[in-house]
């Protein structure tokens, strides 16, 4: 096993990427992050972008298997993304792709999820982790990932410029809010943090051992509470609730608007990256995005204030049955 370490988890995806030498697609869900679709777009690869399921809410395993079975030699790879730091095993997909074509690139995207540097990739390619804002260890910056040893990556450098990141993710809000067409040309600037990190990775791992205990003791406080005081039928199953707590509600809107108006906060990621980009719909994450709410259980949400959201979510439920 190889591990590389990046200021970004995007920086690494990026020079996956562009380190495989062919001209074929990747299968990414709809549900992604917009800064995937920048990165695929940056590095001018093809790529289809493919509904969720239901059951899991990952990139739906029929679709991908039909698609690869129908055509095996079109196909790069896949990135399959743990929605909400989903924690279950999917190696019998990962193995069912590798049973049609060994040659296709399997990366698992545990951004969302808790931090490992044990953990080999069996079936999948590479296992990648972010340690970026509002990750399961928040440092602010940083990311790597366990690579099977074969794969091929080479760190390229580019220009970096802070302001054309916030242009970028500026784009992206504007596009959810406004329901503006995304500016395609802002990928051609110098969003992509290419710097290496200032921190050896030994430090690096350091950081991120120190900080795990601090951020699970948190968030199973936060778990606690919230699932044993929110009704069962709106909570996503307990393997889905490690990254934030996750509800889904009716008239979601209102429920964010009534959280705001008395001084709390909450999201809703993520857009459906094929809203963001081209439009289109995806109906199974336009339906769950138009229902789920992440609750923060990490060190910016003060949990004095959780029983405070429990009775914004309790009078919200009785006014929208």
């Amino acid at each position: 096993m190889m591990m590389v370490y990046e200021q970004r988890a995007s920086t690494i995806l990026y020079n996956i990427f562009i380190s495989q030498d062919n001209d074929k697609t990747f299968l990414v869900p709809s549900n992604c992050c917009p800064i995937v679709v920048a990165v695929l777009l940056k590095a001018k690869k093809k790529f289809e972008l493919i509904d969720i399921s239901n059951e899991t809410l990952c990139i739906d395993e029929n679709t991908v298997l039909s698609l690869i079975k129908n055509d095996p030699s079109k196909y790069a790879g896949i990135l399959f993304i743990r929605s909400y730091g989903i924690n279950q095993s999917f190696e019998d997909f990962f193995l069912s792709i590798k049973n049609v074509n060994n040659d296709i690139l399997i990366i698992d995207d545990k951004c969302l999820a808790f931090p490992s540097f044990d953990e080999e990739p069996i079936y999948a390619d590479i296992h990648l982790y972010s340690t970026g804002y509002s990750k399961y260890v928040d440092l602010g910056w940083g990311g790597y990932a366990n690579l099977k040893n074969g794969i091929n990556y080479i760190h390229h450098d580019l220009a970096y410029n802070p302001e054309h990141l916030s242009l970028l993710n500026r784009s992206f809000q504007n596009a959810i809010d406004k329901n503006e067409e995304f500016n395609f040309e802002l990928i051609k600037t110098d969003w992509l943090d290419t710097t290496h990190p200032a921190y050896s990775f030994d430090e690096y791992k350091r950081l991120i051992v120190q900080s795990f205990s601090e951020s699970r003791a948190l968030k199973n406080k936060f778990n606690s509470f919230y699932s044993s005081t929110l009704p069962y039928e709106i909570q996503l199953g307990a393997n889905s609730q490690n990254w934030r707590f996750n509800i889904v509600v009716p008239q979601k809107q209102i429920l964010l608007e009534s959280i705001f108006k008395e001084g709390l906060f909450a999201s809703s990621h993520y857009t459906p990256a094929s809203k963001i980009f081209y439009n289109k719909k995806s109906s199974n994450a336009d339906r769950l995005y138009s229902t789920i709410i992440n609750l923060f259980t990490d060190k910016y949400f003060d949990f004095k204030n959780a029983q405070k959201m429990v009775e914004i979510i309790d009078k919200h439920l009785m006014l929208h049955k």
